[in-house]
């Protein structure tokens, strides 16, 4: 039988300083850790897994993730980088990891296309949404789109 991880976050130097509210209440050397080990998806990552026996991890970015940009522009652009970037973590070690895409809520017609373009066109396995976005939560009818 084989063992996946669920929700394993990674991060890039870029989305680092999204989680400066966690990094607030966290233990300094701690959270300094935990960004370590979220930036390592070679060698590091997979040794660890190795020895916890896990064969797979779906890997997403950490929270707040793109929920956190305020201005929807540079949330479709830093979501289709993050995107970017996971499709290509995958395709190193498609063996051991796969990957739920981030979505810009900020912009619904974009999180729709940018759904479509991960699933479809990078090979990710779904999506994932930290919470709300800006205060606006999944079922705000500003996110309605039909």
């Amino acid at each position: 039988m084989r063992v996946i991880a669920l929700e394993e976050h990674f991060t890039t130097e870029a989305f680092a300083s999204n989680s400066a509210s966690t990094a607030a209440i966290a233990q300094p050397g701690v959270w300094a850790e935990a960004v370590r080990q979220m930036l390592d998806t070679a060698q590091n990552r997979i040794g660890a897994m190795d020895r916890a026996g896990v064969d797979m991890q779906v890997l997403s970015l950490n929270s707040p993730g793109i929920q956190a940009e305020a201005d929807a522009r540079s949330a479709v652009e830093r979501a289709i980088a993050a995107n970017d970037i996971l499709a290509e973590i995958v395709a190193r070690r498609p063996d051991r990891f796969s990957g739920f895409a981030v979505l810009p809520l900020q912009d619904p017609e974009a999180a729709v296309r940018e759904l479509e373009r991960a699933i479809g066109e990078l090979g990710l396995k779904g999506a994932i949404v930290n919470a709300h976005s800006q205060g606006t939560y999944l079922d705000d009818p500003s996110l309605r789109i039909l």
